[in-house]
């Protein structure tokens, strides 16, 4: 019961590692699952840039937080090792893409 009283009470406040609230990112006009997205450090052909806002670690898992060139924000689910990898940090410029075999 203390619960469902905790969860009613306003204002709601977010937690430090919770997304904000965004809509789901289409790439060519195809919707696409933040873990279903690919981020590289260089230009590809069909990859779209975008910088990164905020990297949050989850274990073996990390959350990137991009910015397209419209303003949209995007969602990016990748292992940690990958980003570690990429060297992801708030500011930085990479560019994003559809995993291969993905379709919307």
């Amino acid at each position: 019961m203390a619960l469902a009283r905790a969860l009613a009470v306003e204002p709601r406040v977010p937690l430090l590692d919770e997304p904000s609230a965004r809509s789901t990112p289409a790439l060519d006009g195809r919707l696409v699952r933040p873990h279903d997205l690919r981020l590289v450090d260089r230009p590809e052909d069909g990859a779209e840039e975008a910088m990164v806002m905020r990297v949050v670690h989850l274990g073996f898992q990390a959350r990137a937080e991009l910015v397209r060139g419209n303003g949209d924000e995007v969602t990016v689910l990748l292992p940690s090792a990958e980003a570690d990898e990429l060297e992801l940090r708030s500011g930085e410029v990479v560019w994003m893409r559809g995993l291969a075999g993905v379709s919307g």
